[in-house]
């Protein structure tokens, strides 16, 4: 992922909260995904208008700093397992 990607949560997907868990639905594989709260706000944030370094500074104001933890690579692995899961347009 280069820096000036900026991911693009696909559309259509049906959304559904359990709790603190956000599931997304994606009919076209079939293919359940649960989010934390966390993961769940990186995707909010995947609108094509959002780097990586962007998001990952969005969540670390929302939700403050977490000790001891690279939000950045945090974010570059949800982005990677939303690629997986299908939820991301590519």
């Amino acid at each position: 992922m280069g820096s000036e990607y900026r991911p693009v949560a696909r559309p259509g997907l049906e959304k559904s909260e359990m709790g603190d868990e956000t599931l997304l639905y994606n009919c076209e594989n079939d293919k359940v995904s649960m989010l934390n709260k966390t993961a769940a706000a990186v995707w909010e944030l995947c609108d094509g208008k959002h780097t990586i370094e962007e998001i990952a500074a969005e969540i670390t104001e929302s939700l403050g700093p977490p000790e001891g933890r690279d939000v950045k690579s945090d974010v570059e692995a949800a982005i990677e397992r939303f690629r997986e899961d299908g939820i991301l347009h590519e």
